[in-house]
């Protein structure tokens, strides 16, 4: 019922013969065919598939018991080849550009020509290209295979997937600070899968962060080292902030107690020199006026700025009394005996006999204890005091003196 099939077709032969056989003998040449659907050379009607392309001659001899006859059909039937079943393989579908994809032809069947569209508007006829990418892009390939029994395309959509080389440039604002202060580190990435993550660590070591953009309060110089990775890359860059240390201010030998009555003004000293001195009765110069100015505590802070920008200050108080009553200076270094000073936990104050008030003062004149004192020595604990500078006040009647104590 087909005298052109393909191989693996099937074809229904049909017995014509005249005469009622009943025995019949089916010859093919070659006889490169295979009897299916229960048949055999026998049979009145065989069913076969030819196994191979070629023109087959076909022969059937018909007999019955009184006679048997032969027909021959020379190149009968005309078998052709399958068309061919197109499949390839890629490696590696994901990279960089630029990227070198090897293609392996894994077609099936008789094929006599392959023609590649590599999706970038370049081709090859070879049958295992070599194909190197140099744009950014997602590539469909197609695969056309051709032979005796025609042709199949195959096309693999989005198949190949390139990028660009990850790469990460850091940096810091400000990169040039003063201790103490603050800087955000900055990771900026590019290339890749465009999904990033981040980890940063630090030289000296100790510190760490998987944030794109950390907050970073360094105590000394430190570089930053960030690594990226997009999943597949990873990349790395680093950036250094360079800590400058605060001015080390020491102050001069400021005078603890001055009068208000025609004391001349006192000119208070400090280094480095060129700093500003800030605080009520006193220049910016540090010139310090005491004449007319009310009785009490006066605190002057000295703030200076060295040449990389960085500032520091420091502070300190002198009293300003009407001394009108009596020699304070004198009184507290004959009479009065506060030690020790610098002190840690506790101070002893040593006095002549009397009634006193004691009062530990911040530089302020904020009072922190009030205590009385009934005896020639009292020992005052002060383990709670944060270190710093305080002021004791030792009042008898109108009388009252005051002394600077240190807390180490």
């Amino acid at each position: 019922d087909n005298l052109t099939p393909s191989i693996g077709d099937t074809v229904f032969f049909t017995d014509l013969s005249i005469g009622t056989p009943t025995v019949w003998e089916w010859l093919f040449t070659p006889d490169n065919v295979t009897y299916i659907n229960g048949t055999d050379a026998s049979s009145q009607n065989p069913v076969v598939t030819f196994n191979a392309a070629g023109s087959y001659s076909v022969q059937l001899t018909a007999s019955n018991d009184y006679e048997s006859d032969t027909e021959l059909k020379n190149d009968y039937i005309l078998v052709g080849e399958l068309p061919p079943i197109a499949n390839f393989t890629a490696t590696p579908l994901s990279g960089t550009v630029p990227l070198t994809v090897n293609f392996s032809d894994q077609s099936e069947g008789v094929i006599d020509t392959w023609q590649w569209n590599f999706g970038d508007g370049t081709t090859s006829d070879e049958q295992n290209p070599e194909h190197i990418y140099t744009e950014v892009n997602i590539f469909t390939v197609t695969l056309t295979v051709t032979g005796p029994g025609g042709s199949q395309t195959l096309v693999k959509e989005n198949y190949i997937n390139t990028s660009d080389i990850l790469s990460v440039f850091a940096s810091a604002t400000p990169d040039i600070i003063c201790l103490y202060e603050e800087s955000r580190l900055q990771a900026y990435a590019s290339g890749g899968s465009g999904t990033y993550t981040f980890s940063w660590t630090s030289d000296p070591p100790g510190f760490s962060s998987d944030e794109q953009n950390p907050v970073v309060t360094p105590e000394v110089t430190t570089t930053y080292i960030v690594e990226v990775n997009d999943g597949e890359q990873t990349a790395s860059n680093e950036v250094t902030v360079t800590v400058n240390p605060l001015p080390e201010i020491i102050l001069g030998d400021w005078p603890e107690q001055l009068c208000n009555q025609q004391e001349p003004p006192v000119q208070l000293t400090a280094t480095p020199t060129g700093g500003v001195y800030s605080g009520d009765n006193v220049s910016e110069s540090g010139l310090f006026s005491p004449e007319g100015a009310d009785t009490g505590w006066y605190v002057i802070t000295y703030t200076y700025t060295d040449i990389t920008g960085c500032q520091a200050n420091a502070q300190d108080s002198i009293f300003v009394d009407d001394c009108l009553n009596f020699d304070e200076e004198n009184y507290v270094k004959k009479h009065v005996t506060i030690y020790p000073n610098p002190f840690t936990n506790r101070i002893t104050l040593d006095v002549p006999p009397g009634n006193y008030m004691v009062s530990l003062l911040c530089l302020d004149g904020r009072m922190i204890i009030k205590e009385f004192l009934m005896n020639n020595t009292k020992t005052i604990p002060l383990e709670f005091l944060k270190p710093g500078i305080y002021i004791i006040r030792i009042r008898q009647g109108q009388e009252v003196v005051y002394q600077k104590v240190v807390k180490k």
